[in-house]
């Protein structure tokens, strides 16, 4: 059987990529970046969906600066509109503003304009002064930005009485009258399907997909960022066009499936082990609280639902990797950094090929360390009551991460590429 291939553009979903401050690296990240996307533009540049696309993006611009942002909400829109109002001085000059996050949320996003122009993309003449002048668009992991988009218009009550409507009326059955005048219970199931019910008319910028906004194809942008790597990226941009004095401190990127949005802190997250966005710091101390933190959150909601029952019932099936002679303990979880970590602890413990030039973890070969058999690292069940003893009594950790991001990742993984392609599906598994 032959695999059909989808024309997908690349710059459009996350890809993992090594951690690095210098600015000599995310340019040269940044280039290949554009590069893939050119080449998929100029072979795709027939196909009907290109050839046809009239982008929905606006352009917010610094005509002083001749620097031209096409918005993308829910990948640190906010951040940017407030760099961009603060070199264009358009704020509230009456208030004590010394930096973009002093600008008020609220007053970014709907205060009045006098020195940024704001234009639809589709505008010729806007096209023609991006290509002159200094250009760039942010993207993000799709669902990972479909799950941000749900958080924060239809768990809080943003759009309970506009979109969130037009869900229930268009995907839930016998809706009540309670329900549609204030819909303050759509679900992420629902609101899944009434994106895909809705697809391919005209959808909310919120979740409109990337280049349906920006259309990378029809702008030579100068600058395509992600929000995987947003603090890298976001720096990277400010040095090359000229405005490095905005970059507060040197910044390091944290994995995928967590957000960098270094203007500003998000406050609303899960409390339970699906990762939380943060802004980005290099300081020991900040990273140890934030880590703390972290820790009590977990120990809050499993003392408050030990007793439920999913929770007193659960058998973890996890595995554990454990150096023996440094008494860490590390509970592998796949698509969340595994194969770095397993190259850790096979480093740190000496349980790879000596024969070869091993002098990092990274040296040892990804097929070797997941598929060799272990010699000092000693693996096993959490389950195992003397496993979670050493833990309890030795250094032990884990990775968690946005779960709609990881099954993305996942898919992308193990069935886009032909790893699990002829693993036997048993119904009822």
């Amino acid at each position: 059987m032959q695999h059909r291939e989808v024309p997908l553009a690349p710059v459009l979903v996350g890809v993992d990529e090594d951690t690095a401050t210098s600015n000599s690296y995310v340019e040269k990240v940044v280039k290949q970046r554009l590069q893939k996307v050119r080449e998929f533009c100029a072979k795709n540049i027939k196909v009907n969906i290109w050839e046809n696309l009239r982008p929905t993006g606006q352009v917010w611009s610094s005509m002083k600066h001749d620097i031209h942002y096409c918005l993308t909400p829910k990948i640190g829109c906010t951040y940017w509109k407030r760099v961009m109002r603060f070199i264009a001085g358009d704020y509230n000059t009456n208030l004590s503003i010394s930096k973009p996050r002093d600008i008020d949320r609220k007053y970014v996003h709907y205060g009045n304009m006098k020195y940024i122009r704001h234009v639809d993309l589709q505008s010729t003449m806007v096209r023609g002064e991006m290509s002159k002048g200094r250009s760039f668009m942010f993207t993000r992991e799709p669902y990972g930005r479909l799950w941000s988009a749900y958080i924060d218009k239809f768990l809080l009550p943003d759009f309970w009485r506009t979109d969130a409507q037009a869900v229930i009326n268009k995907v839930r059955r016998n809706a009540t009258d309670e329900q549609r005048l204030c819909a303050n219970d759509v679900t992420f199931a629902e609101f899944l399907q009434y994106i895909v019910a809705s697809y391919p008319r005209k959808l909310n910028e919120h979740w409109q997909p990337v280049y349906k906004i920006c259309d990378p194809c029809l702008v030579v942008y100068d600058v395509i960022g992600k929000q995987e790597t947003f603090a890298n990226d976001s720096n990277y941009i400010l040095q090359k066009f000229g405005l490095g004095y905005l970059i507060p401190t040197p910044v390091t990127n944290l994995p995928l499936g967590t957000t960098q949005e270094s203007g500003y802190k998000r406050t609303f997250k899960e409390t339970s082990r699906q990762g939380e966005d943060e802004d980005t710091a290099t300081g020991s101390s900040y990273v140890e609280k934030v880590v703390k933190q972290r820790l009590q959150k977990v120990r809050d909601f499993c003392a408050k639902n030990i007793n439920v029952d999913n929770w007193e019932n659960l058998k973890p099936t996890g595995e554990v990797w454990s150096s023996m002679k440094h008494d860490i303990h590390y509970c592998v979880t796949p698509k969340i950094g595994c194969t770095y970590w397993k190259q850790v602890m096979r480093f740190i413990a000496g349980d790879y090929n000596t024969n070869l030039s091993i002098s990092k973890p990274r040296d040892i070969d990804r097929n070797y360390v997941h598929f060799e058999s272990l010699k000092y690292i000693r693996h096993g069940g959490l389950e195992s009551a003397m496993t979670r003893g050493e833990m309890s009594k030795g250094h032990s950790f884990m990775f968690t991460r946005e779960p709609y991001s990881r099954l993305w990742s996942a898919y992308v993984d193990k069935f886009l590429l032909p790893d699990f392609w002829r693993f036997k599906i048993v119904k009822g598994d």
